[in-house]
């Protein structure tokens, strides 16, 4: 057998494994889940800013859980040559499981296929968002509450 045969076929970041190896939800992968409720885009960096875990541990997780549909992914136009970031998004079963978890105004429909502006919008308002979250924890402080552009838009809705 030759060389490049023995070689495995490097899988498409764009496409998900056809067997996954089986798993079940841990508490790792329901903060991922919440993070990206609350966040709606998260990088790979990103999450492991937030949670505190090693990148390979968060690499393993987020490919599981792309692999088995909880979470999508997003790769933004870029205009430098490269390849585009990976970008984090919920999927079908990302959705179902936070209703199991109780979460309340969960939509029906994932977030596929996002515009580049929104994409950039949304990871810039997440830097910013993060950078105070840590820099509130080392305080010793807590944030209560983040109001996201979504829940100001209902609150301008409903007269608020």
């Amino acid at each position: 057998m030759s060389s490049s045969n023995q070689k495995r076929k490097r899988q498409r970041r764009d496409q998900r494994a056809k067997h996954p190896t089986p798993m079940r939800e841990g508490v790792n992968d329901r903060r991922i889940v919440g993070l990206l409720y609350d966040y709606r885009v998260l990088s790979q960096q990103q999450i492991e800013q937030l949670m505190g875990l090693a990148r390979s541990t968060v690499q393993r997780l987020l490919k599981r859980l792309y692999d088995h549909g909880y979470l999508e992914r997003e790769f933004p136009p870029v205009s430098h040559i490269g390849s585009s970031p990976t970008l984090y998004v919920l999927d079908k079963k990302g959705l179902d499981l936070l209703r199991r978890m109780g979460f309340e105004d969960v939509p029906d429909v994932p977030s596929k296929g996002l515009s580049g502006t929104f994409l950039e919008h949304t990871m810039a308002i997440n830097i910013f968002r993060i950078a105070i979250t840590q820099a509130c924890l080392a305080q010793g402080w807590e944030i209560a509450g983040w109001l996201t552009e979504t829940k100001l838009r209902r609150l301008e809705i409903s007269g608020f």
